[in-house]
């Protein structure tokens, strides 16, 4: 049962689309409020995530760009560098390619997230990102900028202003 579900999966949404477009050269530079404590970003990955959505239950094809604090982080580690904190931007493009130069188009869910080991804080209204280069080459870099207002969620404060350089780690299952 689990695996023909996975392969209804696999068949429903391609590899997200070759796209080679921009000539975006931001570095991963931000000011970030991460739970009221400042967040330093070192590095940054992009990947196309296909998989099981849980509202309304369906497939679905997510782009997501990933922030860490630590530097040098490799899609082989993408994984294991989620266990420490470390911001996400998702995008649930169903494999239609992205825009550059402005932002996706608001009937493609985003949410900006701030993310720890077991526990997500996202945010939703006023956040946006802007694509200055996409390369879906292999270890191509994504380029852009992200905006996520001042928030506050149980008393604590989260903020993400900045831009990213990140490595294009593939499509994911």
């Amino acid at each position: 049962m689990v695996r023909a579900l996975v392969l209804a999966v696999a068949v429903t949404l391609a590899p997200y689309p070759a796209q080679h477009q921009g000539s975006g050269r931001e570095p991963t530079r931000a000011t970030v409020v991460f739970a009221g404590t400042n967040f330093r970003p070192h590095s940054a990955l992009v990947d196309y995530e296909i998989g099981a959505s849980c509202c309304p239950a369906t497939t679905v094809g997510n782009v997501n760009v990933f922030v860490f604090e630590h530097a040098g982080v490799a899609c082989s580690k993408l994984d294991a560098a989620k266990s420490a904190r470390f911001f996400s931007y998702t995008i649930e493009t169903d494999g239609k390619r992205l825009p550059v130069g402005h932002p996706p188009p608001t009937a493609f869910f985003q949410q900006a997230s701030f993310n720890v080991l077991g526990n997500t804080t996202g945010f939703q209204p006023g956040v946006s990102i802007v694509f200055t280069r996409i390369d879906t080459s292999p270890a191509g870099t994504w380029h852009g900028r992200i905006h996520v207002p001042h928030n506050s969620f149980h008393g604590r404060s989260y903020a993400f202003n900045g831009t990213f350089a990140a490595t294009w780690c593939g499509t994911r299952h």
